[in-house]
């Protein structure tokens, strides 16, 4: 669902759709100032959507998320931070929005993000009593050669939900779902 659109002369409206829904309506008419509006509701957005073109998902932590998205929008020493009414609209918009793969990709990009700290912090030459290694290494280079497999997946299963956001946002057509067994033909 998009939020934001541009008018012809471009200026930046909501969208009409997104305006029938309260949570989001609330967020676009408490600001007399629809650029910090449009700000709250590109928040909510970036916050929500993961294959978004400015992709903040490497941050599996939401709080780190959110205040990288943050300085983004408003600026590096911005002390804005979303109410109760964004709030409101954004599990309104995550809830609506949020497909299983979606949800399944933040888990992976979680897992992903795990195993990128776990090659950071552990240590190498750490050894036990009798001089052993303690981590193996073996299951060190089995990480490492199937790492560019795991980071093509993601790339893989990233594609495939903005295809199936396009193909959901396709097949709404004038506000009109297409219905289960209908085409474009």
């Amino acid at each position: 669902m998009r939020l934001l659109d541009i008018d012809d002369k471009g200026n930046i409206k909501m969208d009409p759709v997104a305006y029938t829904f309260e949570p989001l309506k609330k967020v676009w008419d408490k600001n007399k100032d629809k650029k910090k509006s449009a700000k709250e509701l590109a928040y909510v957005f970036l916050m929500v959507n993961k294959t978004n073109e400015m992709n903040f998902w490497h941050e599996d932590d939401p709080q780190i998320r959110s205040d990288e998205i943050i300085k983004f929008l408003f600026g590096e020493k911005s002390k804005w931070k979303p109410d109760e009414k964004v709030e409101q609209a954004l599990n309104f918009y995550k809830e609506k929005t949020e497909s299983f793969a979606e949800r399944y990709f933040e888990d992976v990009v979680v897992g992903a993000n795990r195993a990128r700290e776990y090659f950071r912090e552990v240590n190498w030459e750490e050894r036990d009593r009798t001089g052993k290694h303690i981590f193996d290494i073996n299951k060190l280079k089995q990480l490492i050669s199937s790492s560019g497999e795991m980071l093509e997946n993601i790339k893989k299963l990233q594609r495939e939900i903005e295809k199936e956001e396009q193909e959901s946002s396709s097949s709404r057509k004038a506000g009109k779902k297409k219905g289960m067994y209908e085409d474009d033909v």
